[in-house]
């Protein structure tokens, strides 16, 4: 497809905005916010296709992209620029397209806006309107814009985009599973209880009668302020502490601006962010955080203080986070990407979730098939071979850069 571009001025709808019009009969009409500003000039239609998504498109729900910006969007990141195509047919909004575009001059690479932090890609649309055709107005901006290659990570089978962009992307890469349980068949939480299998109920039992005889103690729930986000800065340094420990380091925990992003998604009510806190003895002895978005708990991330690792405090925690859920209208948690077995312990059903290339120029095509199909599969199978002592020294060094 060709687009002529151009600039809209001042007193326009959408005055912040490029705009990519397709030439032809098929009614797209391409819009680009580059900022964090033109992300609230394009909030209307956002919010509008965001009411028609799914829910595992909350890690790119306006409210999520709105925070993520403000940490990964702008000078302090180095060659780092937002590209969000927004695509309307007839001037009703039928896709959104929410990416970056960073990497070498020869040598772009476009992901998904909220990565690292966001755990699904998906792209918010009308399920009614959007088509494949539609994805492909949005693919030209992005092309136009300079990327070579769209990489997308932990993509559902289920996913809005998989469907409206399949055509386009290469074979399926470093799959896994999101773990899961629908609760909305059980009258109230022992009924849920039951479907569990008999060893996880008895463990369960025997973990709070052992929490009783510790002394005093305490469930809580935070939501929004200062308290959740004092709360997730402990977990991230505990479960920090942990994967050094097993020489597990993810790159998200060495970026300050992916631990600035969840302390102010933390912080913010409006982004669904639930903090939960098993107190011991006035001391946290678990901490858990999620989202809860659309009748979905997303549990995004667990720690606990090994001084009470005896206790098993982070099963004590999910279960009284499960045990809640109808009253916070809750009917499925989802246990996100990858797959193990304490998550399974909970959930008795699974979605396939796979990464994805998507190259737009020979260089990214070249990228896609040789880094990230090869090269890139052989480095992490290299470092998992290595022994844990030393896994977690290149841990150590990574956080102390």
């Amino acid at each position: 497809m060709q687009f002529a571009t151009g600039v809209a001025q001042d007193g326009e709808s959408a005055d912040l905005l490029d705009h990519a019009r397709v030439e032809g009969d098929s009614g797209f009409e391409v819009l680009v916010a580059s900022s964090a500003d033109e992300l609230d000039a394009v909030e209307p239609d956002w919010l509008a296709l965001e009411q028609l998504s799914p829910a595992n498109a909350v890690f790119q729900s306006f409210s999520h992209i709105r925070i993520w910006a403000r940490h990964f969007i702008g000078q302090t990141r180095s060659g780092s620029k937002l590209h969000v195509a927004i695509v309307r047919e007839h001037g009703r909004p039928v896709l959104i397209l929410p990416l970056t575009i960073s990497g070498l001059p020869h040598l772009r690479i476009a992901r998904i806006a909220g990565d690292p932090v966001a755990q699904y890609s998906e792209v918010p649309l009308d399920p009614v309107y959007a088509s494949g055709a539609a994805f492909e107005a949005a693919l030209s901006s992005v092309k136009q814009a300079g990327a070579d290659a769209i990489m997308f990570r932990h993509v559902r089978d289920d996913s809005q985009l998989l469907r409206v962009a399949s055509t386009y992307l290469r074979p399926p890469a470093a799959r896994t599973a999101a773990p899961f349980a629908d609760l909305s068949s059980f009258a109230d939480f022992p009924a849920f209880l039951k479907s569990l299998s008999k060893t996880m109920r008895h463990g369960l039992r025997n973990r709070r009668n052992h929490l009783e005889k510790a002394g005093q103690f305490e469930f809580q729930i935070l939501r929004g302020g200062r308290e959740a986000r004092e709360a997730i800065a402990e977990a991230i340094d505990l479960k920090r502490k942990w994967l050094v420990q097993r020489g597990n380091m993810s790159s998200a925990f060495v970026d300050p601006a992916t631990r600035g992003c969840l302390l102010d998604l933390a912080e913010n009510m409006e982004s669904g962010a639930v903090v939960m806190r098993l107190m011991v003895g006035g001391e946290a002895a678990a901490i858990r955080f999620g989202f809860e978005y659309r009748g979905t708990h997303f549990a995004y991330m667990s720690a606990y203080d090994s001084r009470f690792a005896g206790l098993s405090p982070g099963k004590l925690l999910m279960e009284y986070c499960v045990s809640g859920f109808k009253g916070r209208a809750l009917q499925r948690i989802d246990m996100l990407p990858p797959a193990g077995r304490h998550k399974k312990d909970w959930c008795d059903e699974e979605m396939s979730v796979a990464d994805y290339a998507l190259p737009l120029t020979s260089a990214g095509r070249l990228y896609a098939e040789v880094y990230q199909e090869k090269v890139r599969p052989a480095l992490k199978r290299a470092f998992e071979r290595l022994p844990t002592p030393l896994r977690s020294l290149v841990a150590t060094l990574l956080v102390s850069l």
